[in-house]
């Protein structure tokens, strides 16, 4: 893991230790860290938030993925969206596809750690 620091090691705290919470920007900053650090990560910006706080979309996979996202994505649309799909490029897709897992973290007004809580 060259230069990878944990979130403890980052923070300076273990995520979701009582009265501590990772603020935002420290958690785009972690992300940030990684992508710049690991081949198996890339952090894209996706806009800014109404408060202007930044939104990223985070792909954690293989190298071999990453450098194929854009067909993985193209291929996931035309499985989940079959209807012009021929048979057997459904079958193709299904036999050499990848799985794809979608994480969203969100916050309400009256809590306090929505993206602390995804633990390993």
């Amino acid at each position: 893991m060259c230069g990878l620091k944990t979130p403890e090691e980052f923070f300076g705290y273990k995520p979701g230790s009582d009265r501590e919470l990772v603020r935002w920007e420290k958690v785009v900053g972690y992300f940030r860290h990684l992508a710049e650090n690991s081949d198996r990560i890339r952090v894209e910006d996706r806009g800014e938030s109404t408060m202007g706080n930044p939104m990223i979309l985070a792909y954690i996979s293989s190298e071999e993925n990453l450098a194929r996202l854009g067909e993985l994505r193209d291929e996931s649309w035309a499985i989940s969206h079959p209807r012009d799909l021929p048979g057997e490029e459904a079958e193709r897709i299904i036999a050499e596809g990848r799985a794809v897992v979608g994480l969203k973290m969100s916050i309400h007004a009256s809590e306090v750690g929505g993206a602390r809580r995804v633990e390993a």
